[in-house]
């Protein structure tokens, strides 16, 4: 049987997606077309894709379990050993808050953007799901437009040298990138090999 074809809304991080939480609908942090939407705590509406769990202002106050101002389940049997509701975990004395435990101090399994760095998992943890801010939604370091900049410095080109004419390659401006810098010295490389084919057929 040949396997589904990936795409947006099947619950599944595929290439190219920022988020999918299994549907196809705007408004709840992921949006239909499986980018991050730029929602927040306590606007009503549950975002699963940025790390709530609810909103004080429409969790339901009959449930045993209480909604946190930071939009995550409060369960009261929190670290008595068993899973009840609103637990996504319960190791009893082992919940912990510390790097790479399992299961955290408000039973909640630990995370990208729980604020705790899992060092086999994860680069950085900044506390949210957020692209763009030097640590990314899968909890990975973001390059610095400096550090995506390439540093050019003087290229010679020896192998395509008139006598008594050195070649050389004007340095990339602090804006041009790798790219830029390989289609420079690819042209000045195709410069040479013709003038290296010409200078043959002349002697």
């Amino acid at each position: 049987m040949i396997p589904p074809e990936p795409r947006c809304g099947d619950g599944t991080l595929d290439a190219g997606e920022e988020c999918d939480d299994g549907n196809a609908r705007d408004g709840d942090g992921c949006d239909t077309l499986c980018r991050l939407e730029q929602g927040f705590c306590g606007d009503g509406i549950v975002q699963t894709a940025l790390g709530e769990q609810c909103e004080p202002s429409t969790h339901n106050p009959n449930l045993i379990y209480e909604c946190t101002p930071a939009c995550r389940y409060l369960s009261h049997f929190c670290g008595d050993g068993y899973l009840q509701p609103g637990e996504e975990c319960d190791d009893g004395p082992n919940n912990s808050n510390s790097q790479n435990a399992r299961c955290r101090l408000d039973c909640a399994l630990a995370r990208c953007g729980d604020s705790i760095l899992d060092s086999a998992t994860e680069q950085c943890d900044d506390g949210n799901v957020v692209n763009g801010d030097g640590c990314s939604a899968s909890c990975r370091r973001e390059l610095s437009p400096s550090e995506m900049t390439f540093q050019g410095s003087i290229v010679e080109l020896p192998f395509i040298r008139r006598p008594g004419e050195p070649v050389v390659v004007t340095p990339p401006t602090t804006t041009e990138t790798g790219p830029g810098l390989i289609a420079v010295m690819a042209a000045g490389a195709s410069a040479g090999y013709a003038w290296v084919r010409r200078r043959r057929r002349g002697m």
